[in-house]
Order: structure tokens, then C-alpha cells, then sequence
């Protein structure tokens, strides 16, 4: 049974909002809905072309992301009420965008298409394995030969492919709530945080532009990763961390999901606001080293700590200028890892006793408790209070469940930095607190980084921080190629590399002036590529003009002959 399960997990959540107005997509369409009419005795075909519509194009699309790949639908009435929720007055629900769908209608197509063999469809259900542990799952399914013959014969490409309406970019959640309900005559209980319709005020609607315009930039550019070349140590750890991992037996990575939203927590656009979405954000940070953006290589430059600088922001200090280590309690502490996590897990719950939960859950997953020597709850009590006391000014906050403040506050810096580089159409993929971008822009990304925190934290949190840019001369130059030669500014910025080396202003070589302010880390990738891979030839084509349909890539350890080994399938 574990198995089935198994295979039902490389699956996603259906998507209403799939749709298309290609008229060789209609003509299967009315060909399906017409059958049903005839085998069924329907009258009204409206409501089903609507639905059956959305439905071919949803394992369209699946299919052509992941053959083996399932979708999860709901076979329940109530979860095809859109309309709970919404604001009085208002007519659509902002998360479905396609007033169309009904339980009624799509149910009726799914079922249709199963009794004539076109789909495996696959109800829902709950188990349990050897250990004892219990599963469940959603009504999946997906695309079987016959269906995929009908595509062929009617002709379907990827750019048939559209949305019903633009989705929501800006998601409002609320807080957390137990919700009960029967499922196959059992009765479950599920933590959520509901969806909550709100009003599109003048800050919302401006918030909404921007994250269209990043959308539009990073539909326009080549984001890839080059995982055939790898180096072997890199193979070797993935096939590790796999091996050991939980409940992980491989890494999928969606090179197609490029569109970005932001989600908002707890009923208040002042709590989150993290943006989500990218394969890039979810991608295990050992395989972002191979990241190319349209074909180059690039760096990942990372603040360091930050919420722990926010905290002392909040209070009006600059952490940097107290010169300690945040998660050292004595000198060269051999405890220090330890410590950040038992620091950074707190930010983020409630109570000690949540923290010390989620710090051995954290151990356990990673395999780190035998590491950090852990037994009982109490070591982690015992040096969660050393932490206040070294943090003695910001410790109201620790465990005080700051965490979804904090990442509004770091989301808004990282709003800017989108803001600032979409409007110079340079692409620049974020990672919560951290930031992916072509290596040639390395030194310009990482001074506009630490700019755009200083400023935030001097006019949001009424600190007084100075920094002074650390490559002003290049930078007012790179404005100028700008604002002479904006079309042809990719090509360009490369000139300004003397510019970088010399640091020289009319006065001689330019001293460089470091105020204390947040570390930043940045690192480049030098892979080499052996240009006979996947990427490679993904990249040839994009180069000569061609559309692809970007799939899905895996990553997963195989076993064959009582030997394991990494398969990378693309």
C-alpha cells in the first residue's frame, strides 16, 4: 500500500484557473461534450464544455511537465463553493478565477473521461503502513495513451496553453486553525490557515503591479540550472542526503514555474509577505550552485542573520556596531551552530518548550543529534536562556512568535531590490533573504543590497545607520551607460570591470570606506559545463529562436544491481 502511496505523491493540486482558445482545443472539446450528451442524456452542455475544458488542458499540461506526474482534485461538493468568504459586495473569489467551475460540471467530466479509458482516475483514500503511520491522500489523476492520442490528433502544442484570468499575486492568509471534518467515515482533524478575500486598496493594487512586472521579466528570461554537470563531490552529497533523508527519495525541480506571489499571514499585511512560487525558492541549495540566468553563470549573495539585525533595528540599534558574534555565549564557542539554530527556531514559535520541540524535530530530520550531542529537552531550554540574557535588549522578542513580522520586514527590502533591478530589466531571483543573480552584476546586486537594508531600517524602523556604497564611481557610471544606452545595457555593463578594479576618482585611487552595517555573503559558481548537456542543448535552442516547453527535471537515488547511485532525469 506504502507504494501506491509512494507513486501518488509526484502529483500537484489541480488548477482551475487552466485554459485555452486555440480552436483545435474547442473541437475536441465539443467532440468530448457531445458524447456525453449522447451517452448521458445531458441538455445544458454550457456548464460542461467550460469544465471539460479546463480539465483537458490541466493533464495537458501535466503531462507534458511530468509524464508520470498526477493531479489532486477534490471529490467534494463543498469545496466547490467559491463564493465563502468573499467580502459583501463582491462577486469573485480573487484565488479561483474561473467563475465557471462546479462540483457538478468537473466532477461530471472527470468521470466521464475515466468510463471511457481517456484518464486513470484514482479516489481518495486512508491507510496505513507497516509502521503503523497513517496516509492519506486526494482523489489523483492523469492522462492514459487514448487521451494522449487525441492530442496528437487534434493537434495540441504548448502554446495553446493560457490562464482563464491572470492569478492572484498577493495572497492574505489567515491565522491558524483546527479544522474537522469525515473523511471515508473517519474523522480528521487538519491545522490550516484559510484563504481571506480582502479590498484592493491603493498600496495593494501598486504591490500587485510590481510583482507583474518582476512576473513579466522572469517570463522573458532563460532560468535554468545545469545539473549533468555537477561536480561528483555535489553528486555524492545529494545521494547522501537522500539516502538519510525521512521521507525524501528525490528532488524534483520544475524548471516551468517561474511566476512568483507573495503570501501575507495571520489576516495582516504587515505579518510575511514572502514571495513564493519559483521552482528556484524550493531548489535544495547544493543544486542552486548550477543556476544559469540566460545562459550565464551566477553568484548567490545572502544576508547573514538578518533577522537578528531586525530585531536590534526594531530597537533602534545596529547590531553590527555591538562587534558579537550573535551565536557565540563564550569565544571560538564549539556550540555556535547549535546555538544559531536554537536562536533562529525561537524567532519563530511561540514558547522555550515550542522551541525546543522544533529543534529536536529539526535534529532528528537532518540527522544532527548525535552532532549536537541532544538528549534532552532541557539542553535546549538551558541555552535558549544564556541566548537572552547575551540578547539582552531584544529578548521580549525571542519566542514571542515574531517570526511572520520579521519576514514582512525582510520581504519589504527584498520588494525593493525587485523593484529597483526589474525596472533596469536586469532579472535577479530572491530566496527569502537571499538573492541569485547574473555573476557578471555580483558587485553591483551585493552594494544595492546592503543600500536598500540601510535605507529601510533608517526610514521603516527610525534607525541611524550610515553606509557609504562601497563602488559609487562604478556605480554612477553604470547610471550613465544606463540612461545613454538603456536598450543596449546587458552588453555594456561588462566595460565597467576596470571601472571595479581601479576604484579611481579624480583625486587618485578611491579609499574604501566599510561603517559598520548587516555581512552580506556572496558566492560565484565557476561550473564547468561540458556544452554536450541537457542544458546546453536547451540553451542552443531558446539561442536559435525556438520555444520549449520547460519540464520538469528529477534527481533521485536508484538502485540496480545492489548498487546505488544518483539518476538525474531531464
Amino acid at each position: 500500500m506504502y507504494e501506491i502511496y509512494s507513486a501518488y505523491r509526484n502529483s500537484r493540486i489541480v488548477n482551475h484557473n487552466r485554459w485555452s482558445i486555440a480552436k483545435e482545443v474547442n473541437k475536441l472539446v465539443d467532440i468530448l461534450v457531445a458524447g456525453m450528451q449522447s451517452e448521458l442524456s445531458i441538455k445544458k452542455s454550457s456548464g460542461y464544455k467550460y469544465n471539460m475544458k479546463t480539465l483537458i488542458m490541466e493533464l495537458y499540461h501535466s503531462h507534458l511537465t511530468d509524464k508520470d506526474q498526477y493531479i489532486a482534485y477534490f471529490r467534494t461538493k463543498n469545496k466547490y463553493d467559491f463564493k465563502i468568504g468573499l467580502i459583501k459586495g463582491i462577486s469573485e473569489n480573487r484565488y479561483n478565477k474561473n467563475p465557471h467551475i462546479s462540483y457538478t460540471f468537473f466532477v461530471g467530466c472527470v468521470d466521464y473521461l475515466a468510463s471511457k479509458g481517456h484518464i486513470e482516475n484514482n479516489p481518495g483514500g486512508q491507510f496505513r503502513d507497516d509502521e503503523g503511520s497513517a496516509y492519506g491522500y486526494l482523489s489523483r489523476m492523469k492522462a492514459n495513451e487514448s487521451l494522449i492520442s487525441l492530442w496528437k490528433e487534434y493537434n495540441f502544442n504548448p502554446d495553446m496553453i493560457t490562464v482563464f484570468k491572470p492569478a492572484e499575486t498577493i495572497i492574505l492568509r489567515g491565522k491558524e486553525e483546527n479544522v474537522t471534518y469525515l473523511f471515508k467515515d473517519n474523522e480528521v482533524t487538519k491545522k490550516i490557515k484559510p484563504l481571506i478575500d480582502y479590498l484592493d486598496k491603493p498600496r495593494i493594487v501598486n504591490m500587485r503591479k510590481g510583482i507583474e512586472r518582476y512576473n513579466r521579466l522572469l517570463e522573458r528570461t532563460h532560468i535554468d540550472v545545469d545539473v549533468d554537470c555537477m561536480s561528483q563531490s555535489d553528486k555524492d552529497t545529494i545521494l547522501d542526503r537522500l539516502l538519510h533523508a525521512k521521507d525524501k527519495t528525490k528532488y524534483t525541480i520544475n524548471l516551468g514555474a517561474k511566476q512568483v506571489y507573495r503570501v501575507f499571514n495571520n489576516g495582516s499585511f504587515k505579518e510575511g509577505g514572502r514571495f513564493y512560487g519559483a521552482w528556484w525558492i524550493g531548489c535544495p541549495s547544493i543544486v542552486r550552485k548550477y543556476i544559469t540566468i540566460n545562459g550565464e553563470p551566477t553568484a548567490e549573495i545572502d544576508y547573514s542573520g538578518i533577522h537578528i539585525h531586525l530585531l536590534y533595528a526594531l530597537k533602534g540599534l545596529n547590531f553590527p556596531e555591538l562587534k558579537t558574534d550573535a551565536y557565540e555565549l563564550i569565544d571560538n564557542d564549539p556550540d555556535r551552530e547549535l546555538n544559531k539554530l536554537i536562536l533562529l527556531t525561537a524567532l519563530n514559535v511561540n514558547t522555550n518548550q515550542s522551541t525546543a520541540k522544533a529543534v529536536f524535530k529539526e535534529a532528528r530530520d537532518n540527522k544532527t543529534k548525535h552532532k549536537y550531542k541532544l538528549k534532552k529537552h532541557k539542553q535546549v531550554d538551558d541555552k535558549l536562556e544564556l541566548l537572552k540574557q547575551k540578547h539582552d535588549q531584544i529578548k521580549e522578542y525571542i519566542a514571542q512568535g515574531y517570526g511572520s513580522i520579521l519576514q514582512y520586514h525582510d520581504s519589504k527590502v527584498i520588494e525593493s531590490l525587485i523593484e529597483h533591478y526589474s525596472k533596469q530589466d536586469i532579472p535577479i531571483l530572491t530566496i527569502h533573504d537571499s538573492v541569485i543573480c547574473q555573476a557578471k552584476y555580483k558587485d553591483f546586486v551585493y552594494d544595492k543590497m546592503k543600500r536598500l537594508y540601510t535605507d529601510y531600517i533608517n526610514s521603516a524602523l527610525k534607525c541611524n545607520t550610515i553606509y557609504e556604497s562601497i563602488h559609487p564611481q562604478a556605480r554612477h557610471s553604470l547610471q550613465q551607460y544606463q540612461k545613454a544606452y538603456s536598450a543596449y545595457s546587458a552588453t555594456l555593463i561588462p566595460e565597467l570591470n576596470p571601472v571595479l578594479a581601479q576604484q579611481i576618482n579624480h583625486a587618485g585611487k578611491m579609499p574604501v570606506v566599510e561603517y559598520p552595517v548587516i555581512k552580506i555573503k556572496a558566492k560565484t559558481i565557476n561550473a564547468n559545463c561540458s556544452n554536450v548537456c541537457h542544458h546546453a542543448k536547451r540553451l542552443a535552442k531558446i539561442k536559435a529562436g525556438n520555444r520549449i516547453f520547460l519540464g520538469k527535471i528529477k534527481i533521485e537515488h536508484k538502485v540496480l544491481d545492489n548498487i546505488t547511485s544518483l539518476s538525474i532525469i531531464q
